[in-house]
């Protein structure tokens, strides 16, 4: 029983190890998932850090403006106040000449007053001239004194008119004037109230101008420190993936030699095998589409012909920038992208093992890196397999 009871605890701890162990494998495909989560929170941080730096650009361009509105504001405001003591005096001198016109009024009326009694004495003493008077006289003495009286009242009559139509015109004269201090007060005051509103939107302008501004700022500071935070859970998470895949290789290692050779005949590419990006099954590449393998390479290391063959394909192919094409015979092609510099050229024989092209990140490529398919039946873009059943 004891016995028993052992071999069961044996198998027990057995299984939650090997469970342990098989939940610490890392693949690829978890790997690249966490690479290509870091590069679209790298490609956002960009994003937004070039939002920040148009927004910073238009906030200096916002401040100018600004000072520019304060200017103008000040300007406003100097007006403003030159306004109000123009308008100022005007209802003082307004206020004067209505004093005076009333004044005037009054002396004029009594003016007039006292030419119709004139005119009234005159009336009633019937049509006596002043020749009459002089002729009445009885004597010398009373003949100059009735010429000294007639002279009198014919100056008084006279001054009299000529005040009461000086009175006239003056009075005239002041209402004009005090016409023209009015329209003069209504035009300064509907261009104060101008100016005033003016000054209002010229505020209120500045004050959303800077309050927008500061917002979206905050906003895009705020995203920015997220994604960063994220960014850098990121990459500790591929680090750690990353280290324990390379512990995963160099333990099997010794059964995937670069220079080793498949059942095709073919070797790998590279000296040293690393790879990046693992083939996908067909389908969008937003969804993890990939037509071939990705391997470690920095820029100039030499890229080897996979097996014997012909070149078909040697130069520019759009996103796959330079690359080599080699047909291998029986149906099978296999194809280099992103060279720096291409060794061969079409219709060229190669042997396996030769050097074909300098790896580099021509085309579509974030990186350095070579990007290596293999076709079949045909050189065409959709037959593309994966490579490994073809490679050691």
């Amino acid at each position: 029983m004891k016995k028993f009871l052992n071999i069961l605890i044996t198998t027990i701890l057995a299984i939650i190890l090997l469970a342990n162990m098989s939940l610490a494998v890392v693949t690829e495909s978890e790997i690249q998932e966490k690479q290509n989560e870091q590069s679209n929170i790298s490609g956002s941080i960009k994003n937004i850090e070039g939002k920040i730096e148009d927004v910073e650009q238009e906030k200096n361009n916002t401040i100018s403006e600004v000072n520019n509105l304060t200017n103008q504001i000040d300007n406003y405001q100097d007006e403003i106040d030159e306004l109000d003591v123009q308008i100022s005096k005007l209802e003082s001198d307004i206020q004067k000449a209505e004093i005076q016109i009333k004044e005037d009024e009054e002396k004029y009326k009594a003016q007039q007053e006292l030419l119709n009694e004139r005119l009234v004495a005159i009336y009633e003493n019937g049509e006596v001239s002043y020749l009459d008077v002089l002729l009445s006289a009885n004597s010398i003495i009373d003949f100059l004194s009735g010429y000294y009286l007639v002279s009198e009242i014919t100056k008084y009559d006279n001054e009299l008119l000529d005040e009461i139509e000086n009175e006239k015109q003056k009075i005239e004269a002041e209402k004009s004037e005090l016409e023209k201090n009015k329209s003069s007060l209504d035009t300064s005051k509907k261009t104060k109230e101008a100016k005033e509103n003016a000054l209002k939107v010229a505020r209120k302008e500045k004050e959303n101008k800077v309050g927008e501004l500061s917002q979206t700022e905050k906003d895009l500071e705020k995203q920015l420190d997220e994604l960063k935070a994220h960014e850098n859970s990121i990459k500790s998470q591929v680090q750690k993936l990353k280290e324990e895949y390379d512990r995963q290789l160099k333990s099997s290692a010794s059964s995937s030699s670069s220079n080793g050779t498949s059942s095709y005949g073919f070797r790998w590419p590279l000296a040293n095998i690393y790879i990046t990006t693992p083939y996908k099954k067909p389908g969008s590449w937003s969804a993890g589409y990939h037509t071939g393998i990705d391997l470690r390479a920095a820029d100039g290391t030499s890229v080897y012909s996979v097996g014997d063959g012909q070149v078909i394909e040697a130069g520019w192919a759009g996103s796959y920038g330079y690359c080599v094409g080699i047909y291998h015979g029986n149906n099978i092609y296999s194809l280099y992208a992103h060279a720096s510099s291409i060794k061969v050229s079409v219709g060229q024989k190669v042997t396996k093992g030769q050097v074909i092209m300098l790896s580099g990140h021509s085309g579509n490529a974030f990186g350095p890196h070579l990007h290596f398919e293999i076709r079949t039946p045909y050189y065409k873009y959709a037959n593309n397999t994966n490579p490994l059943n073809y490679l050691p």
